[in-house]
């Protein structure tokens, strides 16, 4: 599975004035003085989901099965029938015949279930795939470029294309 290995951190840093106790050479206090200081502040998350994961259930989701008619990822789009949501179930197929190797990556005719609205984490890669095929709205995306940064789409149906199928 998709599995966030890398915390998330945001540094912030600024400037604060406070009183600082003035001392003489032998340390005794003699009074206080008003001074600058510097500080720096972190923060750090993980964030909220894997690929295929349903980000929420506001207004749905509408999902459905269907047979993989080839090897695809989980959070990706699958012409005409929508983008695999995640099951953890889908872990135990493994890879290279390795029976509990977790993997996002599942074999043809599997059957899964895919999303044809609501709203869904997926890889940035697979935006533009979605989007060509969907009627799509990118709810959250972080800054920078990496295809393999999260994401929350929104999908509401199909775009109409010959590849729709009364099947999907």
């Amino acid at each position: 599975m998709g599995v966030q290995k890398e915390i998330l951190r945001r540094t912030f840093t600024g400037e604060v004035e406070r009183y600082e106790v003035t001392k003489d050479a032998e340390g005794k206090p003699t009074g206080t003085e008003l001074k600058k200081v510097q500080y720096t502040s972190g923060s750090a998350a993980l964030i909220g989901g894997t690929p295929g994961q349903i980000y929420d259930v506001a207004y749905g989701p509408v999902c459905h099965t269907t047979n993989l008619p080839e090897a695809a990822d989980i959070g990706t789009f699958v012409k005409g029938r929508g983008v695999i949501v995640n099951a953890p179930e889908y872990a135990l197929y493994g890879v290279n015949g390795k029976a509990l190797e977790p993997s996002l990556t599942l074999p043809a005719n599997t059957v899964v279930s895919v999303m044809t609205a609501g709203h869904v984490w997926v890889k940035r890669g697979a935006i533009a795939d979605i989007k060509a095929g969907m009627n799509t709205f990118v709810i959250y995306e972080p800054e920078g470029t990496d295809a393999n940064d999260l994401c929350v789409v929104e999908v509401n149906g199909l775009l109409a294309s010959d590849e729709s199928t009364a099947e999907g």
